[in-house]
């Protein structure tokens, strides 16, 4: 009974030391925190990944000058976390980021009184305002402005500025529309390319890769640049650098529109193109019908350009002709029977000429734009060379001018034109179809000593290291030999001279062309409507333009339907645009 006293001291002894113990081990446990939690607070001290991405862009549409027709601007949001802004620091906050954005206290204040832990402090931001803003995330940290809820926690949200989508600007409203086009955002919030030049240098315009760079962060959540980075390179869409001289696009489609009021309707529309003859550049193609493409609803968005393919009327008499002459069917100072201006066709049919003459040479058949005259040709015609090259001058295929969804037009089968009706109506522009460019690039056939060039609003592509590219090359195709284009080049000399295009005339130039006034048929049947057109060239000592100009549905009223009253007075004013310019220099 007496050992009861030393087994009772033992046990308590035990509980004592395992006490203590205890204690000590806490105390390890409880240093060993603290010391972290300081090394930790360090700045240096990473505790959680996160990632930095810097947004790629799409590609600018720039003039020739390099003036920005279409560009694109990255906008930022900036979103606060309340449930982590400390109450007593509020307006630190407020006064901070009034001052760094130029945004009222007012609406910063009203902005905090959402009933959101997330509040979008603000929003279109640009670029430089977002950069502007990270540096104040940095000192809001440092100022303790924002901290953790829950007590020895180091992890808190602050501000983030954050990209929420990317705004397309065209900076000159409807200037070179269609043909710029314009772009939508898809289902990922990046904008691709609708009509005209967006559509059609979309995947260069595009960019395709945010630079991403991904690591530790130190407790102000800035990455901690270090070997353990992840990095993606950033790749921004290439810069179109079109052909467009604006200078000259803009007066060219100030005088469309003025024309229009003149000789036009709500249904009319007016085109012109000036293109450098031996390279197939667009210095300017403008239309009257334009729209801005930053408005909400865009109407009239088919470019009628490569959209309308239309019976051309007396502009393909030169074409038709060219081909005659290189096959040795027709001499230029041959007589040609014209029938006092009337003939009738096998069907009853007939053709008439407006100046009626009994006879012509060959050559004024042309330059007085004898339909009759052209009948009688066209008897003497191989159809099977004629459809090679009607092909060769670029009919009834696209042109390949840079712009998406091109119709190809039409013309009649081999088998057909062995019909002399259907020769006969193809010899002066009708039982065809062919859209504006195709015109333009047959036309620089006759300026071009026999070679066809491909129309191109741009050429080259500036890579994100600046360098320049040439975005495809198109060698022009021979269609005339040199001594058949210019014997058509005098010829159609000879109709500015003497002809239906005299009011083109300006003294010391080289100019040429056609004028034709078509008319058009509504289900099967030729009505009082018109399309006139003048194509041609002007040239200097050295310099040498192909122009062509196409009035869709003008006034029927009096006689401005006529191509020597609409087509023919806009040429002119064209050119006198590029004398004023300094592109053309005439001759004392």
């Amino acid at each position: 009974m007496k050992e009861a006293p030393d087994f009772e001291y033992e046990k308590n002894k035990k509980v004592k030391i395992s006490i203590v113990f205890l204690f000590f081990l806490f105390l390890t446990i409880f240093l060993v925190f603290t010391f972290v939690g300081i090394k930790g607070s360090d700045k240096k001290t990473p505790y959680l990944k996160t990632k930095f991405i810097d947004y790629s862009s799409r590609g600018n549409i720039l003039s020739s000058n390099s003036m920005s027709f279409a560009r694109s601007r990255t906008l930022y949001k900036v979103v606060i976390y309340k449930k982590y802004l400390d109450p007593n620091k509020k307006d630190i906050l407020i006064d901070l980021f009034s001052k760094y954005t130029g945004i009222d206290k007012e609406i910063l204040k009203e902005k905090l009184l959402e009933d959101s832990n997330r509040v979008v402090f603000a929003d279109k931001l640009n670029t430089q305002m977002a950069k502007s803003l990270k540096e104040l995330k940095r000192d809001l940290d440092r100022l303790k402005v924002f901290h953790s809820k829950v007590k020895g926690s180091s992890f808190f949200l602050s501000m983030d500025i954050v990209k929420y989508k990317e705004s397309r600007e065209y900076p000159l409203g409807d200037t070179l529309e269609p043909y710029l086009g314009y772009t939508r955002i898809d289902k990922n919030g990046d904008p691709y390319g609708v009509y005209g030049l967006e559509s059609y240098y979309d995947n260069l315009l595009k960019s395709s890769e945010d630079r991403v760079l991904e690591g530790q962060r130190d407790k102000q959540g800035i990455i901690i640049r270090d070997k353990n980075n992840k990095s993606i390179k950033k790749e921004d869409g290439f810069d179109i650098l079109t052909n467009i001289n604006l200078k000259l696009q803009k007066r060219i489609e100030n005088i469309l529109t003025n024309q229009k009021l003149k000789i036009g309707n709500d249904d009319t529309e007016i085109i012109a193109a000036v293109m450098e003859s031996n390279s197939g550049k667009l210095l300017a193609v403008a239309s009257s019908r334009r729209y801005n493409p930053k408005r909400k609803i865009v109407k009239n968005l088919t470019i009628s350009a490569i959209r309308e393919v239309y019976e051309p009327g007396s502009v393909i008499k030169p074409i038709f002709f060219s081909l005659l002459l290189s096959q040795n069917k027709v001499k230029l100072q041959e007589i040609v029977n014209t029938h006092n201006g009337r003939i009738k066709l096998s069907n009853g049919k007939v053709v008439t000429d407006e100046h009626r003459y009994p006879f012509l040479s060959a050559e004024n058949v042309i330059v007085h734009s004898s339909n009759v005259g052209m009948t009688e040709l066209s008897a003497r015609a191989n159809p099977l060379k004629i459809a090679d090259g009607f092909k060769r001058f670029g009919f009834a295929k696209k042109s390949r001018v840079d712009l998406s969804f091109e119709l190809s037009g039409s013309i009649p089968e081999v088998v057909d034109m062995q019909n002399s009706i259907i020769i006969a109506n193809l010899s002066y522009g009708y039982r065809m179809r062919a859209n504006f460019f195709q015109l333009l690039s047959a036309y620089s056939v006759f300026n071009n000593s026999g070679y066809r060039v491909t129309p191109r609003i741009a050429s080259i592509k500036v890579t994100t290291k600046n360098q320049r590219e040439w975005i495809e090359s198109i060698k022009p195709e021979k269609v005339l030999s040199k001594r058949v284009a210019d014997k058509m080049h005098k010829v159609l000399n000879s109709v500015v001279t003497n002809g239906t295009g005299k009011a083109t005339y300006i003294d010391g130039l080289d100019i040429g062309g056609k004028t034709g006034t078509a008319q058009l048929a509504e289900r099967g049947v030729y009505v009082k409507k018109y399309n006139s057109s003048f194509y041609g060239f002007a040239n200097d000592a050295r310099h040498k333009f192909t122009i062509g100009v196409v009035v869709f549905r003008p006034k029927s009223e009096g006689y401005v339907h006529f191509a020597s009253q609409s087509a023919v007075p806009t040429f002119r004013l064209i050119v006198e645009s590029m004398i004023e310019q300094g592109l053309l220099k005439p001759l004392k």
